[in-house]
This record gives structure tokens, sequence and C-alpha cells, in this order.
């Protein structure tokens, strides 16, 4: 995906689309991860709360058939006591008819001794009194242990009404509980879809990126070869181009030697020409004083003979009668 053109540099456009795509990908893998994380964290909780609210709700059970069974064994208990003051009751009151009886027979039968009987009678009147007082302490008693449980029952009814509305307050959350799970359940199922369609999309997109970037690694590939060949081919000219180069500084030094030994010669020769110049010329000077004075002389001559044959000096000094 990274591979550099020919030129050395990244296909910005191909890197920035395939970063996308991978950068998209990562976030749904997260995405996909982070909800079932959060549906495991959201079943474990459901679970854990269940299993909370069975035990509370077996505890709960426990201690009310405990309460319970300990609420029936005092009743059982003070139904005892109650019908034990019963029966004793029961006696005294047959013990006390038994005693008048007795009383009435003895003082029927002994009347002499009344003063005595009076005393025993008494003695047994006090007994009586005593066992009454006795039962009505043991009857208040009993209505005071009543009472007790009748309010120790009212406490535990209320215990049991406050558990009752408790557990179906927990039953109710974990109602709550329970469809906020499927409402979990639904959407990460719901999501998961989603991003199965979103990954067969990018996989295709994939696919053909993929594709693509193969096509375009192999045109690579060719301008690389290209390139390489035009390399070589640059490689060999430069070559070339050195040896040329090469030859060029020596042909420019043989034409420096050159030069200089044409300069050395045209100096000499110029030395040579100017000398035979001026020789030439000093004997062109030498050889026109000559003609000149050979034609002064003519012109003398000719001036004689005009003279003599007398022509005209106006004609005579005319330039070009004399060239």
């Amino acid at each position: 995906m990274d591979r550099p053109l020919g030129n050395g540099r990244k296909n910005p456009g191909e890197s920035a689309a395939l970063q996308h795509y991978r950068t998209e990908f990562n976030t749904l893998c997260i995405r996909h991860a982070s909800l079932r994380k959060q549906l495991l964290e959201a079943e474990e909780k459901t679970a854990e709360l269940n299993d909370q609210h069975s035990r509370k709700i077996t505890s709960l059970q426990q201690d009310f058939e405990q309460q319970k069974m300990m609420l029936m064994a005092r009743i059982k208990q003070l139904s005892k006591t109650v019908d034990e003051y019963r029966l004793k009751a029961g006696e005294n009151l047959s013990l006390k008819e038994q005693v008048r009886i007795m009383s009435e027979e003895i003082y029927q039968k002994h009347m002499p001794n009344s003063a005595s009987l009076s005393q025993a009678l008494l003695r047994e009147q006090i007994k009586v009194r005593s066992l009454e007082m006795d039962h009505q302490l043991a009857l208040k008693n009993l209505q005071d242990n009543i009472s007790e449980l009748q309010r120790t029952n009212e406490g535990k009814d209320f215990e049991i009404k406050q558990l009752t509305d408790e557990n179906k307050s927990l039953s109710r959350r974990c109602a709550e509980a329970e469809e906020r799970l499927q409402t979990i359940k639904r959407t990460a199922k719901a999501r998961e879809r989603d991003l199965e369609e979103k990954l067969v999309h990018l996989q295709v997109c994939w696919d053909a990126t993929k594709e693509e970037l193969k096509e375009n690694l192999i045109e690579k590939d060719r301008q690389i070869q290209r390139l390489t060949k035009t390399v070589n081919t640059f490689d060999v000219d430069s070559a070339k181009l050195k040896d040329w180069e090469n030859s060029r500084k020596e042909m420019e030094m043989k034409a420096k030697r050159n030069r200089a030994a044409l300069r050395t010669e045209f100096n000499t020769l110029r030395g040579s020409l100017h000398t035979h110049v001026l020789l030439h010329v000093e004997v062109r000077l030498l050889s026109r004083n000559k003609v000149v004075t050979r034609l002064l002389n003519l012109r003398q001559e000719v001036r004689l003979f005009f003279q003599q044959q007398i022509i005209p000096s106006s004609m005579i000094s005319c330039p070009t009668m004399i060239g």
C-alpha cells in the first residue's frame, strides 16, 4: 500500500482511502467488541441479580418459616399453659366445693367442736383465697402473655408484609432488569447485523481496492522498468558524454597548444612580414625616387625640348602632359 512510485513519492490518494477504510473497520471492530463486552457484563449482572434475588427470597422464606414455627411453638406452649391454668382453676373450684361440702359435713357431724371446726374452716377459706389469688395472678399473666403474643404476631405480620412488599419490589426490579437485558440483546443483535453488513461492504470495497492496487502496482512496476531502462540509457549517455568531455578537454588543450604555437608563428611571421614590408616599401621608395628623379629629368628635357620648339609655357606646366 505504501510502496513508493518511480519518482520516489507515495500515492496519497490511495493511502488515504485505505487508511480511511482501515480506520473505519478498526472502529467498527472496537464498537463490536465493546457491545459484546457490555452484553456479557449485562448478562453477568442479571445472573448475579437473579442469584441474589433467589438467595434473598430463600433466606426470607427460611426466616419466615422459622419465625412461623417459633410462633406456632410459642402459641402451643401458651395454649398448653392456658389449659394448665384452666385445669388448675377447675381443680381449685372443685376443691373449694369439696371444702365447702366437707365443712358442712364436719359442721353437722361435729357440732360440739364448732370452735375448732371454725378455725379449720377459716384456715381452709384462707387457703381457698390464696388459691383464688394465685389463679387470678395466673390469669393476668396469661392475658399479658396473650397480649404480648398478639403484639409479637402483629410485628411479625408487619415484617412479613414488608418482606412480601420487598419481594414484590425485587420481582418487579428483576422483571425490569430482564426486560432491559432483552432490549440490550436485541440492540446488540441489531448492531451485530449492522456491523456484519458493514464488514461485508468493507470486504467488497477492500477486494476492489486490492485489485485496483494490484493493477496500479503492476503499472508502477512497468513505469519503474521503463525508468530503469531510461536511467541505464542515461548512464550510457553520461559515460559517452564523459568520454566526449574528456575528448573535448584534450582537444581544447591541443587547440590551446596549437593556438600558442600559431600565435608564436604568427608573431614570427608578422615580424618577418613587417621587416619584409619595410624593406619592400623602402625598395619601392627608392625605386620611386629613382623614377621621380628620372621623371624630373625627363620633364626638364621635355621642357627644354618644347622651349626649343617655341611652345607656350602654360602648356608645358600642365601635369597631364607630364604624366
